[in-house]
């Protein structure tokens, strides 16, 4: 086990036992739970969100699996509050990834902490519209990547339909991006696609 590899172990670490305190501890806040999937893609993620004075923490945990491209773990925290509408959330903070990806049958370990952008316009807050659209944008230049990893970039939009207050079906785009080191190499390996899910809030 090298170094680095060690280093980027406690970090994951750290940041898993962060995102569990701050979802254990949200006990009578707000948590989704989102399940996606398409024909070759599936991922799962729990996210809970406290209010703290003015600003909301929000924190979560999952998992993807994308056939032949990617699989890894991911962790995010930030802050968002609401800007010039009642509507419009955005908010900063960072996503950790840690896994593998595959490239012609090689395999290639992930490892990135990443500068989070996030967003949602929930029309509900100022319609009768039961939608809300939101985006997400990670990207971990060359120092912030660990093991095989140079560069990392996820986006991530869609729009959700609340059938109920409590519950939604979401329809979502996803685009990752990593570079790889192979060798004196730099291989690229990158996957997007269309996908369908449901979210539950509690």
């Amino acid at each position: 086990m090298t170094k680095v590899n060690f280093r980027f172990k406690q970090i994951t670490l750290f940041f898993v036992l962060i995102t569990f305190i701050l979802i254990g501890t949200s006990y009578g806040k707000t948590v989704t739970v989102e399940i996606n999937a398409n024909s070759k893609d599936v991922e799962g993620k729990i996210e809970a969100s406290s209010q703290l004075d003015e600003t909301t923490l929000v924190a979560g945990i999952g998992a993807v699996y994308i056939e032949d491209s990617f699989t890894f773990l991911k962790l995010n925290f930030g802050l968002q509050d609401n800007l010039f509408s009642p509507a419009l959330t955005l908010g900063l903070g960072f996503n950790i990834v840690a896994g593998e990806g595959e490239k012609d049958t090689e395999d290639y370990d992930l490892g990135a902490v990443g500068f989070s952008i996030f967003g949602a316009y929930d029309l509900r807050e100022i319609t009768t519209i039961p939608v809300t659209f939101s985006a997400n944008l990670s990207m971990a230049p060359d120092p912030l990547c660990f093991m095989d990893t140079e560069k990392y970039l996820e986006f991530n939009a869609g729009v959700c339909f609340y059938i109920v207050k409590s519950s939604s079906v979401y329809l979502g785009y996803k685009k990752i991006k990593a570079d790889f080191e192979e060798n004196s190499d730099t291989v690229k390996q990158s996957d997007d696609s269309v996908f369908f899910g449901f979210r539950l809030t509690f």
